[in-house]
């Protein structure tokens, strides 16, 4: 009797492990939704004349169009693009990096953990030479629950991002690769537009993106994976009275 026992628990772990595997293996855009991904923190730029440079824009795919495996991002001032200046906006607890240094940061939660693959990039895409506003140099920092009410974050490296080209079909400029690293945050830090050596901008003193697109699959929550497991052993528990 213990021995079978014994041997349903660790069917039921191979399962539930099997459910992850399975659950993990395709990877796909993160669509936002504004119920359980949203920015996280922001520095923000208010708009003048009715335009609109909402941190959202960034997330939501306005401004795109065309197929939608290589979608292009218009030049239009806005909709569609996230303008700020240095340290505008309200300072976070939970930057990875200090305001004093990289005073420019775009945040995003999830809602919950992913494994990542890549991010796809559209610079500041406006016309009239304001792609200078994209950002140049870039630390890109990810981070999870650290259980205590806090975030615990990881350097994924330094990036040079790639200008805009101002066209009406601009295509994305840059992929970075996560590798698959498990987050629910993910923070760009940008120091001063005029820095010596590594600027945060092309140019601009406001700093500004067209689009992120994030790729990576929900990991499921453990609670789920057990569900799954015991369904499983429900279901070999029938058939064996069968």
């Amino acid at each position: 009797m213990l021995r079978n026992l014994f041997g349903v628990i660790a069917l039921v772990m191979m399962l539930c492990l099997a459910g992850s595997a399975v659950a993990t293996e395709d990877t796909t855009k993160i669509v936002f939704n504004d119920t359980t991904m949203d920015v996280y923190y922001s520095s923000y730029q208010t708009p003048t004349g009715g335009l609109v440079y909402d941190p959202e824009s960034v997330l939501n795919e306005v401004g795109l169009s065309g197929d939608d495996s290589d979608p292009v991002h218009t030049n239009a001032y806005s909709p569609g693009n996230w303008n700020t200046g240095p340290g505008a906006g309200n300072a976070p607890v939970e930057l990875p990096r200090s305001m004093d240094d990289f005073p420019v940061y775009f945040g995003v939660d999830f809602g919950l953990e992913y494994e990542l693959d890549e991010l796809w990039v559209w610079n500041c895409n406006m016309g009239n030479t304001h792609s200078k506003r994209g950002l140049q140099w870039v630390y890109i920092d990810y981070g999870v629950d650290d259980g205590m009410g806090g975030i615990t974050w990881t350097e994924l490296g330094e990036y040079q991002l790639t200008k805009a080209t101002e066209s009406a079909t601009y295509t994305h400029g840059d992929t970075i690769d996560f590798g698959g690293v498990t987050a629910q945050y993910v923070m760009i830090s940008t120091r001063v537009w005029d820095h010596a050596t590594k600027p945060g901008t092309y140019g601009e003193t406001i700093s500004g993106l067209s689009e992120l697109r994030f790729h990576g699959t929900a990991i499921p929550e453990p609670a789920t994976m057990l569900l799954a497991g015991l369904g499983a052993f429900a279901l070999l528990l029938r058939r064996r009275k069968r």
